[in-house]
């Protein structure tokens, strides 16, 4: 018998020395004897097996000591990898917090400290990972073999290294149907999360808009209130306010806010070959609903010529014709190896002739088993929506936090203008009680100012850490 030892310490080129089985799939996947490799080292542990049995290739009968997979060890600010980096590795967490940080333009990494100082400027939290065993990196290893992200350290953390090259991982995938799946349960997963977040980024804007709107009705509102007082109260302390007055600019005026508009039809990967066999690949005529809001669902869609919408009372909401968009998949793909019991979100219908394939959520695992091109599909496909989405959050906040930012800072906002407000009524007041409505307003919009500021910030910070 071997030894029992943890699948991080098994040495590549060791012989298994007993059966892995799939308890999903009720069958053994690697048998007894076989040389492991990182690949099939890496599929043992998707199948959550954290202890094998194996002996030394290399030992004849005497016991020697297994090397490891390499473990590293980080401090709290160090940066795992660098976005932008050649993949030639997967990292599995074994203890520590995580952040994920994207930038729209790739960290100089010809100099390790400009990369780092870059990252931590312009770097976006997209998402925190804290549990262990989750695997990082699996994405560049998909995608061109390049890193989509920088991941930071939020804490002290230990990783393990599994060296990998993108051909390797990818033929991983088309082997295992098994780690193919998991891996689009985390990356869907992900991707839900990341969804839900571009939701509240727009309600925090709406939210920081509506109070842009109260802020400048406030400021109006003592503003037409000390020029109607002028006007009944002929007081030359009174003419020297509204003077001023008319000096400082209402706050309309130079500040302008509207709901970002940013394009994120940039994440399709497009289908230029065959994952399944022909017979899958089904037409249905123009005018046909392929799903329907709240009813069961069923299946996911792979489309592959023509047009397909998301309708709604004044139009549409979404239209989808590039050859390879999936539909109705994330849901789903979350937790791929349970049955799935939710609804259709939304409509689907089609505007002209279309052929799609139409995949029934419970034969998903056995035709990703019988068809490995798709699971790879799959998981490329997901990888390359979530880099947008990604990307699409990070312009979204930075929109955000830009216009957030003038509430408190710079020489245009809206603390200022009633400050200023607020000072001119000190100054040239002669009769508190006929201006004390006013000063107590404009003090009180001063005061909410800094709330606001304090709390959306707070809300933009948090987006992502819970």
């Amino acid at each position: 018998m071997g030894d029992l030892v943890p699948i991080e310490k098994v040495k590549m080129g060791s012989v298994l020395d007993q059966d892995i089985f799939d308890a999903n799939r009720q069958n053994i996947v690697y048998k007894k004897g076989i040389f492991l490799t990182t690949e099939i080292i890496n599929n043992i542990l998707s199948l959550d097996y954290l202890e094998i049995e194996v002996v030394d290739s290399d030992s004849k009968g005497e016991s020697r000591p297994l090397n490891a997979i390499p473990t590293r060890n980080f401090k709290p600010g160090d940066y795992i990898f660098m976005q932008g980096e050649p993949a030639v590795s997967i990292f599995i967490l074994q203890r520590g917090i995580v952040e994920i940080l994207v930038c729209k333009d790739f960290p100089p990494l010809y100099n390790p400290e400009k990369a780092k100082r870059h990252v931590n400027e312009f770097g976006k939290v997209v998402a925190q990972v804290r549990k262990p065993k989750v695997k990082l990196g699996e994405m560049g290893a998909l995608l061109e073999g390049k890193r989509t992200a920088s991941i930071k350290c939020s804490t002290e953390v230990e990783v393990c290294e599994i060296s990998i090259t993108e051909e390797s991982f990818k033929q991983s995938l088309v082997q295992s149907s098994k780690l193919g799946l998991t891996l689009a349960g985390s990356l869907a997963q992900r991707l839900l999360k990341s969804r839900k977040t571009a939701i509240t980024v727009k309600k925090i804007y709406s939210e920081f808009i509506h109070r842009i709107k109260l802020y400048q009705t406030a400021f109006e509102k003592i503003r037409s209130s000390l020029i109607s007082k002028n006007e009944s109260h002929q007081r030359l302390w009174m003419g020297k306010i509204i003077n001023e007055l008319r000096n400082l600019p209402a706050l309309s005026d130079n500040l302008k806010f509207k709901p970002p508009e940013i394009d994120r039809e940039n994440n399709v990967l497009e289908l230029n070959e065959q994952i399944l066999p022909n017979e899958m690949e089904i037409p249905v005529n123009i005018n046909t609903y392929l799903a329907v809001s709240g009813r069961i669902q069923e299946n996911i869609f792979i489309l592959r010529k023509g047009k397909v919408i998301i309708p709604e009372d004044d139009g549409w909401k979404k239209i989808y014709t590039t050859p390879g968009q999936m539909l109705a998949h994330i849901e789903p793909l979350c937790n791929p190896f349970i049955p799935f019991k939710g609804i259709h979100q939304y409509d689907l219908k089609t505007i002209s002739p279309v052929r799609l394939y139409k995949i029934p959520i419970k034969e998903l695992e056995t035709l990703c088993s019988q068809h490995p091109k798709l699971i790879l599909f799959i998981c490329r496909y997901l990888s390359n929506e979530l880099i947008a989405e990604d990307f699409y959050i990070v312009s979204l906040m930075e929109i955000l936090e830009k216009d957030i930012a003038i509430l408190a800072s710079g020489d245009s906002n809206f603390r200022r203008g009633y400050k200023k407000l607020s000072r001119i009524l000190e100054k040239f007041t002669k009769e508190p009680q006929l201006t004390e409505v006013e000063m107590k307003l404009s003090q009180q919009m001063q005061e909410q100012v800094d709330k606001d500021y304090a709390l959306l910030k707070d809300q933009v910070t948090k987006l992502h850490l819970k």
